[in-house]
């Protein structure tokens, strides 16, 4: 987690601790997005994984704020049934038992639920209320008005959600894909670097990372692109692919360590490129 709490703008005490404090409640939240991440994670993943924290945070506060709203309708409907309405509100009283039913049952049967608000709120909650009613029981229009426009900041807040899920999800594809595949980890492919054998290179060679060619151990990739070690180590900590060939180091490795289990020479394939 030492990547968790860098690449903070803001130096103060309390803008790091709050940032740092994202990082991890976004990381919790990975697995449960079918995400997991190799430990340390790598800077590159962890940069990911900031864009995924104002997504899902509004995501989040509009699915909580939308059903705290419905919840508010239901507990009103609730009183106002326990309180009883006067005797000339009997259709009213039959339209609000209804509605607080589908209301409660939105959790469980979604589609009919759903529509059937739609309906008693739109169509229903007009027919129901006589004029004397209106005059015996002025209560229940506000209520009705209430529930109207707590209906319509649902819509407002679902179709927030809506959007907001549609970039979470594409974010979490996207990090799924680079950083969370069926490749060793980070931790061992540095460990393969690190056993790899140093290999010879011409005195001119330039490194492509540090752009410097001054002596060094210089390993080479399943690509066979050579780079300083330490170079290559600081790399693996950004980034996954070969910084030349774009190859995927994660599944070149695995590839090698495979075929060296199965005493077979390691290829390349198109899709790790």
């Amino acid at each position: 987690m030492a990547a968790v709490s860098r690449g903070t703008c803001c130096r103060c005490c309390p803008c790091h601790w709050c940032s740092a404090l994202c990082d991890r409640v976004v990381l919790r939240w990975l697995p449960m997005l079918g995400v997991r991440l190799s430990e340390p994670v790598p800077m590159g993943a962890m940069i990911q994984v900031r864009r995924l924290r104002l997504p899902l945070a509004i995501c989040v506060v509009s699915l909580v704020a939308a059903g705290a709203l419905q919840i508010w309708c239901l507990i009103e409907g609730c009183l106002l049934l326990l309180n009883g309405l006067p005797g000339d509100c009997e259709a009213a009283r039959q339209w609000l038992v209804a509605y607080c039913v589908s209301l409660a049952m939105v959790p469980f049967a979604n589609i009919v639920a759903i529509a059937a608000q739609v309906w008693w709120v739109t169509g229903g909650s007009v027919n129901v209320v006589s004029n004397h009613c209106r005059e015996v029981a002025p209560y229940l229009i506000g209520f009705i008005r209430d529930v109207q426009l707590r209906g319509l900041w649902t819509l407002l807040l679902l179709v927030i959600f809506s959007f907001s899920l549609v970039i979470v999800r594409k974010l979490q594809m996207s990090l799924r894909e680079v950083w969370a595949s069926g490749a060793p980890t980070l931790r061992s492919v540095i460990n393969a670097v690190m056993q790899a054998p140093a290999v010879e290179v011409p005195a001119d060679t330039e490194c492509a990372i540090c752009l410097e060619s001054n002596e060094g151990i210089w390993k080479a990739l399943p690509c066979d692109h050579s780079f300083h070690q330490d170079c290559l180590l600081r790399w693996l900590h950004c980034g996954r692919r070969c910084p030349l060939c774009r190859l995927d180091l994660h599944r070149a490795f695995l590839e090698t360590e495979t075929a060296g289990s199965t005493g077979e020479a390691p290829q390349v394939s198109a899709q790790m490129i």
